[in-house]
């Protein structure tokens, strides 16, 4: 089983969300990306927010943990997502 720990970034503007529209897959997802050894969450989620949109972004607050259990290609995956 392959495990990842994520953080991600609920965007908000003018009572919309970003979400970016995976090339690989048949979903939808919100920006951000894995966390590296010894990096926050909130440090990770500001990296990858600015990697993918090259705009800085300031955290409001923890909104929720989720933790999820999937298959891609019959690999089995457990991924922990701190959603801010």
């Amino acid at each position: 089983m392959k495990f990842s720990l994520r953080s991600a970034a609920l965007i908000f503007k003018n009572d919309c969300v970003l979400l970016v529209k995976s090339d690989h897959h048949h979903c939808f997802y919100t920006v951000g990306g894995g966390i590296q050894e010894n990096e926050t969450s909130e440090s990770a989620v500001i990296r990858e927010c600015y990697e993918e949109t090259s705009y800085h972004f300031e955290i409001d607050r923890l909104v929720f943990i989720e933790e999820r259990f999937f298959s891609v290609d019959s690999v089995s995956h457990r991924e922990i997502v701190f959603s801010i």
